[in-house]
């Protein structure tokens, strides 16, 4: 029998240290879309927490240490802290576009560009999740990691209900999208940017996990493979249209701003211009002046040469 794949482990292990009752979980489960949950398996999961502490209580105090370190250990006080997160909030609609996102961004830690894909996609979230939010919501409800995606039972359990994560697992993200009821105005660009990402990191897990053991598997590889050589080419094709669009636009631009250009002067056609009438008798009579009243501080000057100067003799008349 194949072990349940859980990407909501952590989510359990939430409950089960606010020791719900298993039907609680169960509908918990249901409602979320994991579909119901085996007695065994959620024995399992009560196994895994060990004995609970004596001082355990429903609310988390300042002053209980003990059940602040148990908790923390399993790695779950945050959400005890805040039991209204929105992490913990969200709808089964948007659920379904964070499980999608968060499967096409398996390598993203940071959670930004799952919650910039996720603000696109439903603005009316916007605001109300920020990046830290969205890896909460992850290691709840949607971890991964641990998870061989390989695998085509594991494939098969995560899609179950869920046709938009199967559609990301056969590398056709725009159906993916369209699953959760996003059609956007995609461009190529961004189609086969998802292809070559998603591509290069079936390949990539691949390799480094040595997950090919057949010849089928080797196959599915070899067809990414060939998918992701064929997007990089389209997107090499697409760019170069771009950039040969772009330099005939900058081309016509040039062009146009010429047409409705004023002549810039030389300065030899300056200096080779006649100067008008007008100019030219505002220059005389400005010469005019100036040599009148250099004639009249000629004898001040021979004064002064002959006798020192007096207070205020250089002054302007």
């Amino acid at each position: 029998m194949t072990a349940a794949v859980l990407p909501h482990q952590l989510y359990l292990r939430f409950l089960a240290t606010r020791k719900e009752p298993h039907d609680f979980v169960v509908q918990q489960s249901r409602s979320r879309g994991y579909g119901a949950l085996d007695r065994d398996v959620w024995r399992e999961q009560l196994a895994k927490l060990g004995p609970f502490p004596t001082c355990w209580k429903s609310t988390l105090q300042p002053e209980n240490v003990e059940l602040f370190r148990w908790l923390r250990d399993l790695n779950v006080v945050h959400f005890w802290r805040d039991p209204t997160m929105p992490a913990l909030r969200v709808s089964p609609a948007a659920a379904r576009v964070l499980n999608l996102l968060l499967t096409m961004n398996l390598n993203d830690e940071t959670g930004k560009d799952t919650h910039m894909q996720f603000e696109v996609i439903m603005p009316q979230a916007r605001g109300v999740m920020t990046p830290e939010q969205v890896l909460f919501y992850r290691d709840l409800f949607w971890d991964l990691r641990d998870v061989d995606i390989y695998d085509e039972k594991v494939q098969e359990q995560l899609a179950r209900g869920r046709p938009e994560i199967m559609h990301v697992f056969l590398g056709d993200p725009v159906a993916a999208f369209a699953h959760v009821g996003y059609f956007p105005a995609l461009s190529a660009d961004a189609v086969l940017n998802g292809i070559i990402c998603f591509g290069a990191q079936q390949t990539a897990l691949a390799a480094r996990n040595g997950l090919i053991t057949d010849g089928r598997q080797g196959a599915a590889i070899a067809a990414a493979q060939a998918t992701l050589m064929r997007a990089l080419e389209l997107r090499k094709s697409f760019s170069a249209g771009s950039k040969k669009r772009l330099k005939q636009e900058a081309t016509q631009f040039v062009l146009s701003q010429r047409e409705i250009s004023v002549p810039i002067l030389h300065v030899d056609a300056v200096q080779a211009t006649t100067t008008p009438p007008r100019t030219q008798e505002i220059l005389d009579d400005i010469t005019q002046a100036e040599a009148q009243r250099i004639r009249t501080l000629e004898p001040r000057v021979e004064l002064i040469s002959k006798h020192g100067e007096p207070a205020g003799v250089l002054e302007d008349p």
